[in-house]
Formats: structure tokens, sequence, C-alpha cells
């Protein structure tokens, strides 16, 4: 796929719908846990609004379950 004669992404349709799928999972968490939780590979990005963070997850079922059984 190209934008403007750049590349954007490259593979199959389903590879790319793969890569573009996920879903936001927020919580209230401490900063320093919230930092912990970006660096799991299943979280793309984390964004701050107001008290929670907003996970931006390929896996929206393998994060709230780490979130809740974390020490």
């Amino acid at each position: 796929m190209t934008d403007r004669g750049r590349v954007v992404a490259d593979g199959s349709a389903s590879s790319i719908r793969a890569s573009l799928s996920g879903r936001t999972v927020s919580c209230l968490i401490s900063p320093a846990d919230a930092q912990a939780v970006a660096a799991l590979p299943v979280v793309r990005s984390c964004v701050v609004r107001g008290d929670r963070h907003h996970f931006d997850a390929t896996d929206s079922d393998a994060l709230p379950r780490h979130l809740v059984t974390r020490n």
C-alpha cells in the first residue's frame, strides 16, 4: 500500500488488517506501573487522559488478564 508514492504498508491484505487491528484498554494505574505495562509486547502505545492510561493493545484479552493478575 502506498500513500503519495511512499510505502506505508507491505504484505497481504489480511496481514495489513491484522497489524492495524487492536483495542484500547484503559485503567487507573500508577505512572510506574503504566511504564511496566507499556513495555509488554502486546502494547503498541500508551496515552494518558486525565487520571486514566489508555493502552493500544494488539491483544485486548491478554492485557486485562495481565492487569488483573500482576503483583
